[in-house]
C-alpha cells in the first residue's frame, strides 16, 4: 500500500455459549460464555477522505449477532456399559461367569464322587 491509499478493516466479536455437564455420578450443568474474534472484511481505497490525508487505516470492532453453542457431557460409567452391550447384557455376562463357574465346579465334584468311592481300611472289600 503506497501513498494515497488507505485500508478499511472490520472485525467482529462473536458470542459463544459453552454448555457443559461435569460430574461422574451427579451431573452438574454449567454455562460458560466467551467471545471469539472474527475477521469480517477488508477493503483498500485509492484516496483517503478529505481532511484525513495522513489516514492509513480505519478499523471497526463490532459485536456480531451470530451465536455459537458448544456442549459437552461427561462420559460416565453407565454410558460405558451401555456402549459395551447394554446394562442387561453385561449383568447377564457377569452372572454367567459366577453361576457358570460354580456350576462347572459342582459338576466336576459330583462326577468324581459318583465314579470314585472312598473305602476305609476296616471295611471288607466285598
Amino acid at each position: 500500500m503506497g501513498p494515497g491509499h488507505y485500508s478499511d478493516t472490520g472485525h467482529r466479536f462473536r458470542f459463544n455459549r459453552f454448555d457443559r455437564q461435569d460430574g461422574w455420578f451427579f451431573p452438574d450443568p454449567d454455562v460458560d460464555p466467551f467471545y471469539d474474534y472474527v475477521f469480517y472484511n477488508s477493503d483498500t481505497f485509492p484516496t483517503p477522505p478529505v481532511g484525513y490525508e495522513s489516514l492509513i487505516v480505519e478499523m471497526y470492532f463490532r459485536l456480531q449477532v451470530d451465536q455459537l453453542t458448544h456442549s459437552r457431557e461427561v462420559y460416565n460409567f453407565m454410558s460405558f456399559i451401555g456402549d459395551l452391550g447394554g446394562v442387561q447384557g453385561i449383568l447377564l455376562q457377569i452372572c454367567g461367569w459366577v453361576i457358570g463357574g460354580f456350576s462347572s465346579f459342582h459338576l466336576i465334584f459330583s462326577t468324581v464322587s459318583a465314579l470314585y468311592f472312598f473305602k476305609s481300611s476296616n471295611e471288607p472289600i466285598f
